[in-house]
């Protein structure tokens, strides 16, 4: 026998087998890929793309999702038909070491990809460098106009709303660059006018402080500030094919707010980045099941370009923040839709023994007291002459469920629908705390904001 085809024909044997393998495992991962995805297990990326995916993510610093989705993708298949070749291999030639070493790859890469998903689902935020806008908001003490909130992207010149939690007017912020860099802003009441100046010292880190001067603008006199950094916002975007009743493809953009960790509010965090848009669309008589869900996202892929495209957009104002009530407001408004057909939405938290929970109207008040009507009441008070086309004489306890919990009082935002005109009009009222004190639960969420009422408990 020669001694050198002893060497060459094993090696033959490899090479075809490593062939075979790879178009077997190719064929084994998207007949696995196409199964969870179907089952409604993993809409988007299988476990086996995980390792891939999030090592890419990071490397990008989060900018290169595609990128990453595309070399997750490769990954899979790669790994598969490694494995497949192994496998292969270790059949024909009888070869036990083939086997372990096989069986050890495909544990290590499942295994990988559990943990993975795991720290994906626990993680309180589950965020990447892309996701944040850049945009934070800041708290604090305005002298002669007490407390506020305001958000403030220092590396953009767009104006930025502020929210004066005293009489629960919005205000703008107007900025100032110098060699592009932001030094100070000037602050506008809801009527344009300006009412003075911040100037500010240096852009804090999350739950750090914002520190710089306020001078009034009927004054010269100058005052140090300080406003702590109690958010940053973060921006992501979902797509899926809406297949039930519209043959459109929608972009759904989601805008919410991610707290210092030791603050333990990721349960906030976690109830506003949820898909809004589809769950809203869909009918809940005719729930859709996983198998149908992961049947339209493969659709989606096949035939996304055929569809009509549309964006939902969801931005968020954080209102109040503190460690025991926070309070947000949330604007939806649909691509090519008017400005009348804006949705704005109020969510409100109240600090537990399990964390952080979202409460309603009806949990400030006590029980079996006329709280609805004197809201009521003093909310029509408040609101003032009304446009021509309201017949209002009455608020319900379900037209005044969009409010906020500031210091100084409730805040009621209501539907400008109501008073039959397009939601570009704004319709609050202020009610301080002193008018519903009497009614106020002793041992509700509103005794974190009212003195008096945590007195009357000692």
């Amino acid at each position: 026998m020669n001694p050198n085809s002893a060497v060459v024909k094993p090696c033959a044997w490899s090479m075809k087998s490593l062939v075979i393998g790879v178009g077997l495992g190719l064929t084994a991962g998207l007949l696995i890929y196409l199964a969870l995805v179907l089952l409604g297990a993993c809409p988007a990326l299988s476990v086996l793309n995980l390792p891939a995916f999030y090592l890419l993510v990071w490397l990008t610093g989060g900018s290169g999702h595609f990128l990453a989705l595309a070399g997750a993708v490769l990954f899979q298949w790669m790994g598969l038909g490694a494995m497949g070749g192994l496998i292969w291999q270790g059949w024909r030639q009888k070869n036990i070491r083939r086997w372990l070493l096989s069986g050890l790859a495909a544990s290590l890469m499942i295994g990988l990809g559990l943990i993975l998903w795991h720290v994906k689902s626990v993680s309180k935020d589950g965020l990447t460098a892309a996701d944040f806008s850049g945009e934070k908001v800041y708290q604090g003490l305005l002298p002669g106009h007490g407390q506020i909130i305001f958000n403030l992207d220092w590396h953009s010149d767009l104006t930025h709303a502020l929210l004066c939690q005293q009489n629960g007017k919005d205000w703008g912020l107007h900025k100032n660059f110098q060699n592009r860099k932001l030094v100070s802003a000037w602050v506008q009441d809801e009527t344009n006018a300006t009412i003075g100046q911040l100037t500010f010292q240096g852009e804090p880190r999350v739950g750090g402080w914002l520190q710089g001067t306020w001078q009034p603008a009927n004054r010269k006199a100058v005052e140090p500030v300080k406003f702590q950094c109690v958010a940053a916002l973060c921006h992501r975007e979902h797509d899926f094919v809406h297949y039930y009743q519209l043959n459109i493809s929608v972009t759904e953009g989601r805008e919410f707010p991610v707290f210092p960790p030791n603050w333990r509010m990721g349960n906030i965090t976690r109830a506003l980045d949820q898909n809004w848009w589809e769950k809203q669309q869909e009918d809940p008589e005719q729930p859709v099941s996983g198998f149908r869900r992961g049947l339209n996202e493969v659709k989606s892929w096949f035939a996304g370009r055929a569809c009509e495209p549309v964006t939902a957009n969801r931005s968020m104002q954080v209102v109040h923040v503190s460690d025991k009530l926070v309070s947000l407001t949330t604007y939806s408004l649909e691509d090519g839709m008017p400005a009348s057909s804006e949705v704005r939405l109020t969510w409100n938290f109240v600090n537990t023994n399990g964390g952080f929970r979202q409460f309603g109207l009806a949990e400030l008040f006590r029980q079996k007291t006329p709280w609805a009507e004197r809201l009521s009441t003093l909310c029509l008070k408040q609101l003032g002459p009304l446009p021509e086309t309201a017949s209002l004489k009455h608020f319900s306890a379900a037209e005044m469920n969009e409010f906020s919990v500031l210091p100084a009082g409730l805040l009621i935002n209501f539907d400008p629908s109501y008073f039959g005109v397009g939601s570009e009009n704004v319709f609050k009222a202020m009610i301080p705390w002193s008018q519903l004190q009497d009614l106020l639960n002793t041992n509700g969420p509103a005794r974190f904001v009212v003195p008096v009422l945590t007195e009357t408990m000692l």
